[in-house]
């Protein structure tokens, strides 16, 4: 099986996208961990942290999906 360097990037990118999603879970579950935590700080700090790496990764995902057909970004 020979891919492409397209299809390698396009899963690549896929899988950005993904982790992006998955960061963003982990975020909305160490928020929750937070409410039964004796110094919750910590937790809303690394929730934060997480938040804004996945919706980085996200919409880097959405903006490699949109300029697809340039051939800057696919080389």
């Amino acid at each position: 099986m020979n891919f492409s360097n397209r299809d390698l990037l396009t899963a690549l990118y896929c899988f950005i996208a993904i982790l992006g999603l998955i960061l963003i879970g982990f975020a909305w579950y160490v928020w929750a961990q937070s409410e039964a935590a004796q110094e919750p700080f910590s937790y809303w700090v690394t929730a934060i942290v997480l938040l804004i790496v996945g919706i980085v990764l996200v919409m880097f995902g959405i903006e490699t999906y949109i300029v697809r057909d340039d051939p800057d970004v696919w080389l």
